[in-house]
């Protein structure tokens, strides 16, 4: 099976997809994300959905099984629903009966509370996704185009930061996303919130800074920084391998530690971080060492890294 963690933006605008999520945010203040699941073009009497055990780049198992004992599996025919049978095969996997039905809808709801750069986190100020860790896949159908549909108010969050491409202008229907496959689907965190952004060009690529926190950062500075990583980095290697990358910076009370994507990082440190000189330099490390992940490890990786087992 081939593994691609390539993607650019053009790639997507006006695609189409057979797979698609529905995200909404109601529940936002209780922590819950519901998600609506609609796949096309069905074949066979069955299909399985998989929740994975592994997240990219951080490698170990890893136990997202927490929509078991809340998950809802219809059939649709002419617009009308209804339920069908399903069995989990195993706490990962659900067998899901069509009965010939060319469009399955299944739903259902994710907790998320826990604030690390590998798990969801959703209260009324902001939403974390996590897609491994809340979106599950059509066994044999992960090379597909793939498409996530943001339902949240976009007043009270007017951002969302993503190495996720748009697909089209975000409407009153929602923000809809797009992946080339649900590896890169996988690999792409989304933070939706009121949170700073700032835009910047390095390297001939575009580059974007998400600021996220309840306390005051200068938003400048971190864009004079970044562009010189991005700059000094980018010349060890020869050119950067992306249109558009995104740094999401997480500065909350107690937080710690980055992880790597394929064209993006999420960077955790405490707000006092900032307020001090030698720690400043720490997360100009923790910044440095997450990009340089972009080469090393994304794409000059041992096989077993991609596609994942």
């Amino acid at each position: 099976m081939s593994y691609v963690i390539e993607q650019r933006d053009d790639q997507l605008v006006n695609s189409k997809a057979a797979i698609t999520y529905e995200l909404s945010f109601d529940r936002a203040p209780q922590h819950l994300v519901h998600v609506r699941m609609r796949i096309e073009r069905v074949s066979g009497a069955m299909i399985t959905l998989i929740m994975p055990v592994w997240a990219p780049g951080s490698y170990k198992v890893r136990d997202y099984a927490g929509w078991q004992g809340n998950v809802e599996a219809y059939v649709v025919r002419g617009g009308t629903r209804s339920r069908t049978t399903m069995r989990w095969r195993d706490k990962t996997s659900l067998e899901v009966t069509t009965g010939g039905a060319e469009t399955i809808e299944v739903e259902y709801v994710i907790y998320g509370h826990e604030r690390t750069v590998r798990t969801n986190h959703i209260n009324r100020m902001h939403a974390f996704i996590m897609p491994v860790a809340t979106l599950v896949y059509v066994e044999g159908r992960m090379q597909e185009v793939h498409h996530v549909l943001l339902k949240h108010d976009q007043k009270a969050w007017p951002q969302v930061s993503t190495q996720l491409s748009k697909v089209r202008a975000a409407s009153a229907d929602g923000i809809l996303l797009g992946a080339l496959n649900y590896d890169l689907l996988a690999d792409s965190p989304i933070e939706i919130g009121d949170h700073v952004v700032r835009t910047f060009s390095a390297a001939g690529a575009k580059h974007e800074l998400a600021i996220c926190g309840y306390h005051e950062v200068d938003a400048d500075w971190m864009v004079e920084q970044l562009t010189r990583i991005v700059t000094v980095e980018a010349a060890v290697f020869g050119g950067v391998p992306y249109d558009r990358y995104v740094f999401i910076i997480w500065a909350y009370p107690g937080v710690g530690g980055g992880l790597e994507h394929a064209r993006s990082s999420v960077n955790a440190v405490d707000p006092s971080t900032f307020l001090e000189r030698g720690r400043t330099t720490g997360l100009l490390s923790l910044l440095t060492h997450e990009y340089f992940h972009l080469w090393n490890v994304k794409r000059i990786r041992p096989v077993e890294l991609g596609p994942f087992d």
